[in-house]
């Protein structure tokens, strides 16, 4: 095995039951950095044995050891959570200033286009690579899709670390220790991580529908709660009826509408974030290379 391939795996060895997100950027600079620092000497040695090259490459690089122990100092949480109140209205309330349930909120309101986007890209892409096969484009346009699905879930993560608060990867996962688009390739095919990536691109159409039902149904439902009391005094009659069956609200219920409006607010910021949470445990648990 080459001496940079034995270096990864050690690393990989050194960090396991590490967060798989930190394994993964560390693998990723380390494969970078070597193979970048074996083609350097190889250009000033070219007679020289590149097994023994890539072992002088590796020992200024540093141990998997000291690479791993910089790697764990640097798992510092992406945004520091609200200290806990202790009482439960303060807890309750105090969601409103916790960025991390806006951040959930705008991704579960932009979580249909994103999931329509994705759907359309995976099946589009596996359907035209299918029937482009018998050509001569087949596999090189399959392997440009394969490897935009790698660039779109490196998107995502970045989407889910931005507004979710949960570590994501920072780099793609391209292996440096294979040369040729042929080795790159059948790297691609083989992966897990290929399927699992496409997999969540595919799952996050219905889960985009349901988090953006579920996000604009309760908001605008707190809105209408609000201003019911206001729409009552501008025109003068009932706003809330059942068909034919009459009203079925006192008019001056109107006015204590708003109290239920603003406690549903605040339960749909919960409810973000709890989504939120959700979200980041599944896009680490499919997204990321274990």
């Amino acid at each position: 095995m080459h001496p940079i391939d034995t270096y990864i795996q050690s690393l990989r060895d050194t960090m396991k039951g590490a967060d798989p997100v930190l394994v993964q950027d560390a693998v990723f600079d380390a494969t970078e950095h070597l193979t970048g620092a074996l083609d350097e000497l190889l250009k000033k040695s070219p007679q020289s044995d590149p097994i023994v090259l890539a072992r002088e490459a590796i020992a200024r690089y540093g141990s998997p050891e000291e690479i791993a122990s910089a790697y764990g100092k640097s798992a510092t949480p992406i945004t520091a959570a609200p200290a806990p109140s202790r009482s439960l209205l303060g807890r309750f309330f105090g969601v409103i200033a916790d960025k991390r349930a806006w951040g959930a909120l705008l991704y579960l309101l932009i979580s249909l286009g994103t999931g329509i986007f994705y759907f359309t890209w995976v099946v589009t892409g596996a359907s035209l690579s299918l029937g482009l096969m018998v050509l001569v484009i087949g596999l090189p346009f399959l392997g440009v899709f394969l490897l935009s699905v790698r660039g779109i879930a490196l998107f995502e993560g970045r989407l889910v670390e931005w507004l979710l608060g949960s570590r994501m990867p920072r780099h793609p996962i391209i292996d440096g220790t294979k040369k040729g688009w042929w080795e790159q390739f059948k790297g691609w095919i083989s992966d897990r991580y290929t399927w699992s990536a496409m997999g969540f691109f595919v799952l996050m159409l219905p889960l985009g529908v349901i988090y953006f039902s579920l996000m604009v149904t309760f908001m605008s439902t707190s809105a209408a709660l609000v201003a019911a009391p206001f729409v009552y005094s501008i025109l003068h009659h009932e706003v809330i009826q059942i068909h034919h069956l009459g009203y079925v609200v006192e008019p001056w219920v109107y006015y204590l509408l708003p109290l239920v409006g603003i406690i549903l607010f605040f339960s749909t910021l919960h409810l973000a974030k709890a989504l939120g949470r959700l979200q980041a445990f599944t896009a680490k648990a499919m997204l990321v290379k274990g």
